[in-house]
């Protein structure tokens, strides 16, 4: 199964007075589409891979730029393993390996942490 996901970029806009440069408003800044493979008919775990990736990939030391998931969708590829050439040049293919316990016990983990 390939699952489509979509993201949104919003970044702070910042006060151009360097004396009083401060963040005064978010601004849509476009967003992107991530694939994820073998995400074993649970969607939830696709969303939870992606967002964890993008967590990963954009450090809190840059809290003027947030980009976050806002819809997804299963595709039909023809081929449960395939994404659009586009997307694997630029890094925004992840896959899932692994049972489904595994995947859902390290997804969470890793983004928000363990309740034990």
């Amino acid at each position: 199964m390939v699952v489509k996901v979509t993201t949104q970029v919003v970044d702070n806009r910042q006060d151009p007075f360097p004396a009083t440069a401060e963040f005064v408003y978010w601004k849509m800044k476009g967003g992107d589409h991530y694939y994820v493979l073998g995400s074993d008919h649970r969607e939830a775990n696709a969303v939870a891979k992606v967002q964890w990736e993008l967590q990963r990939r954009n450090p809190s030391d840059n809290p003027a730029y947030l980009e976050f998931v806002t819809d997804w969708e299963v595709l039909n590829l023809g081929h449960p393993m395939i994404a659009p050439t586009e997307a694997w040049e630029t890094g925004k293919v992840f896959t899932i390996e692994g049972t489904a316990v595994d995947q859902v016990d390290y997804l969470t983990a890793n983004t928000y942490g363990t309740s034990a």
